[in-house]
């Protein structure tokens, strides 16, 4: 985007609780290589397409629906690594998988299998 552009010609837009995330306060952020925004807050993990926050599965583990997500990062085979207060687990696919029980521990993988 061209610095020189008019401010009148931007778009602001704020997301809330009112319009689906899960808390106010964005601790993280990451896109994914499938175009998704990925954005942890205090109270869970959520999806976005542009459009629409997509609420996690319940078989999500909890620690990803209800906990502070304080990191995120796309790694280059396409999954997304996430740490929380608790532990660092990674998503590719249908499966959360947890790594460690270290919130320091955030690496990228190929081999492991969210939504």
């Amino acid at each position: 985007m061209p610095a020189q552009r008019p401010l009148n010609e931007l778009r602001l837009d704020v997301w809330t609780v009112d319009r689906g995330l899960p808390h106010n306060t964005v601790l993280s952020l990451a896109q994914t290589a499938d175009g998704y925004l990925w954005i942890g807050t205090w109270e869970g993990l959520v999806r976005f397409d542009g459009a629409h926050f997509g609420q996690l599965p319940e078989s999500t583990p909890l620690a990803l629906r209800e906990a502070g997500i304080l990191a995120l990062a796309a790694a280059a085979d396409g999954s997304l690594w996430i740490g929380t207060m608790a532990a660092a687990s990674t998503s590719t696919g249908r499966v959360v998988t947890a790594w460690s029980a270290n919130p320091a521990l955030i690496c990228a993988s190929t081999s492991s299998p969210c939504w």
